[in-house]
């Protein structure tokens, strides 16, 4: 059984879904400090050029994800405006476009209620067979690289997939080793797709961009085209 933990992230880039195609279970990190000017409140979309919607917060981090809440409810119908300018004239906007919305009017004010429905909204449309669990429902209470580990046990799960920046930068790859815990991370290239009416590609865009211009199974075939790298 494979396991992925990771942040909730707003409409999340496409390489998020790489990781969360391979695994069994994909555990929202959702009970630890939100991280200031990264992807948990904010994506990047395409008009003529890439931009950034952003969510604003009341939050620092010394907060947890799941105790962050929105200023108000204005960033909504701007999103909504800001997706449908950038993608009306895609092949798939009208496929789309009304549960985008929905989803984004329905989300409630907490930023991680309201993250984990954009990622359960397109789960729904690529047809992930993936179990979604909070961490803050797993009790578990070690810190760092050991409640990674830990989270893997809960779960009864033998394989974790990392990103390869964690891997480099902080994880202790021993603590898994002794646990009997095989470590791998997707190798994942953004490749060019077709990004509507633009000839030059932007590479690791919101997997909105994707769903907005291909159908799912050219979707599902390109996030499945990517390799595990064994590292313990």
């Amino acid at each position: 059984m494979r396991v992925v933990i990771h942040q909730p992230h707003y409409f999340p880039w496409i390489r998020y879904y790489v990781k969360m195609a391979k695994a069994d279970y994909f555990v929202i990190y959702d009970d630890v400090a939100f991280q200031k000017n990264g992807w948990i409140n904010r994506t990047k979309i395409r008009d003529r050029r890439d931009f950034l919607l952003t969510i604003p917060v009341h939050g620092s981090c010394h907060k947890k994800i799941n105790n962050i809440e929105t200023v108000d409810e204005l960033w909504k119908e701007k999103h909504i405006k800001s997706i449908k300018i950038a993608y009306q004239s895609s092949k798939y906007f009208n496929d789309y476009f009304d549960i985008i919305s929905d989803t984004i009017r329905a989300s409630g004010n907490n930023l991680s209620d309201i993250n984990i429905s954009t990622i359960r909204m397109v789960n729904s449309i690529l047809e992930m067979d993936v179990k979604l669990v909070k961490s803050s429902e797993l009790n578990t209470v070690s810190k760092k690289t050991s409640r990674l580990v830990d989270i893997c046990k809960k779960l009864n799960c033998d394989t974790y997939i990392s990103g390869y920046y964690a891997i480099e930068q902080y994880l202790e790859q021993s603590k898994f080793t002794k646990e009997g815990i095989k470590v791998v991370w997707p190798s994942f290239e953004c490749k060019p797709y077709a990004q509507s009416k633009y000839k030059d590609f932007i590479p690791d865009l919101s997997i909105l961009d994707l769903i907005m211009n291909h159908p799912v199974s050219f979707c599902k075939e390109y996030i499945l085209n990517s390799t595990l790298n064994e590292l313990c």
